[in-house]
């Protein structure tokens, strides 16, 4: 009789796990991708936890399509398409919405009591985030002034 080894998969993650983390000073989000949890297939999944008046930045995933479930609090979301069209509405407990890839869309706490929490699931184990700030990183001031008309 042959003996074989397996080796254990790790299926329990906690929140507090300081990887996992990215804090700002508008709030956490957590992100638990393959990386962290390899048997995640066409999966990842975050929790957000917004400060009073915190803004998670605008930004768009080129690679996943994402549906976000308030937990508490409320907020306001816009949403901008490829094509210019945008919406822009409120959520509270109990509410989700959902954002095709490429969409650009921000999440902000109108809450003036209490943070505002949303788990995320995108479509991807390892989605792309683009941030609007890293688009405008690499352009000169000149670049930027001709197109914003700040001269």
């Amino acid at each position: 009789m042959s003996s074989t080894t397996s080796k254990p998969i790790n299926i329990v993650f906690s929140r507090n796990e300081p990887r996992l983390r990215k804090r700002t000073t508008c709030g956490d989000l957590y992100t638990l991708t393959s990386n962290e949890f390899p048997i995640l297939k066409n999966l990842s999944i975050q929790r957000l936890a917004l400060q009073v008046g915190g803004v998670r930045e605008p930004h768009w995933h080129g690679n996943a399509n994402k549906i976000i479930y308030c937990l508490s609090g409320s907020a306001l979301i816009t949403i901008v398409g490829n094509q210019g069209e945008y919406n822009t509405f409120g959520i509270t407990v109990g509410q989700a919405f959902f954002v095709p890839s490429g969409y650009a869309h921000h999440v902000e706490n109108v809450r003036k009591d209490a943070i505002s929490e949303f788990i995320i699931g995108l479509s991807h184990e390892l989605p792309e985030e683009f941030n609007f700030s890293m688009t405008f990183g690499p352009m000169s001031d000149k670049v930027l002034g001709n197109t914003f008309r700040l001269h």
